[in-house]
């Protein structure tokens, strides 16, 4: 597996809670990544225009505009729809997860269940993976 250098990567998170926006951005800004957020999914439309990110961190439910609708967006947006995804949400049932499968994520994580070192191991994964195709 190839080991990226993490200060070439920028990060999108799409998170409405404030306290875990920050949380995953001072930890993948300590790994040196390059971090944007957003606080609902307009918002998030528009810096992913914008910034043109390695990878996206998604919650789903959002006000003004949803994570399932945001992914709808970038699914049809030449410009976005190849944004390796990362859901993060509080929902942890088939209902959700079902909704979300032709999206194409990477990786659908309960935040309950992963702590930030979680979330920044799996993203560097993801960009390790991809890594050929990203930069």
């Amino acid at each position: 597996m190839t080991t990226t250098d993490p200060g070439q990567f920028k990060v999108c998170i799409i998170e409405d809670e404030e306290n875990i926006r920050e949380l995953y951005r001072i930890k993948l800004e300590g790994e040196h990544y390059q971090v944007f957020t957003a606080k609902d999914g307009l918002e998030g439309l528009e810096l992913l225009k914008k910034v043109s990110p390695n990878i996206a961190l998604i919650d789903l439910m959002m006000p003004n505009m949803t994570g399932y609708e945001l992914m709808e967006k970038m699914k049809t947006d030449p410009q976005l729809r190849n944004i390796p995804i990362i859901i993060l949400t509080n929902f942890d049932d088939t209902e959700s997860i079902n909704k979300t499968s032709h999206f194409n994520a990477e990786f659908y994580l309960v935040k309950a269940q992963y702590s930030p070192i979680d979330v920044a191991r799996i993203v560097k994964e993801v960009l390790d993976s991809k890594h050929d195709f990203l930069i």
